[in-house]
């Protein structure tokens, strides 16, 4: 009569309050359900795979808007970036600790390896201020 399976016709009916309702079963008259049914296009439905799928859509869209306007970077080249910036950071702290400080301190009284300890420190805040600068642009 109307080519449409129950879950469809369940679907379209949730819509219309039933005429009767005996128990958990619900009945509408024919004639007034009707015009709805024959007017029904399957496509207009919002079923739970459509609407995941349209979210998904959207969510790709606002992604790639989110990329080309820079708001949005690759996991990649931010692994990258970190991988050169803490490259460069770990030889300055290892030049400067490793190499400079102790031969720098031998012999001092600890009040001057206290100042020498603050202007390395400085130094050292300061290359991570410089690699900071990488990520504002």
């Amino acid at each position: 009569m109307f080519h449409r399976d129950k879950r469809t016709l369940n679907n379209l009916l949730n819509r219309v309050e039933p005429d009767r309702r005996i128990g958990k079963s619900r009945f509408w008259d024919l004639k007034r359900v009707t015009p709805l049914l024959q007017s029904f296009d399957e496509r207009s439905v919002s079923t739970p795979v459509k609407t995941r799928k349209v979210e998904e859509e959207v969510r790709r869209l606002c992604l790639q808007n989110d990329y080309k306007a820079g708001i949005l970077v690759k996991r990649s080249d931010v692994c990258e970036s970190l991988s050169r910036i803490m490259g460069r950071l770990r030889a300055t702290l290892e030049q400067k600790l490793l190499n400079e400080y102790p031969s720098a301190v031998a012999g001092l009284e600890p009040e001057q390896a206290r100042v020498y300890g603050r202007r390395l420190f400085d130094e050292i805040v300061a290359e991570f201020k410089r690699a900071g600068e990488e990520w504002k642009s």
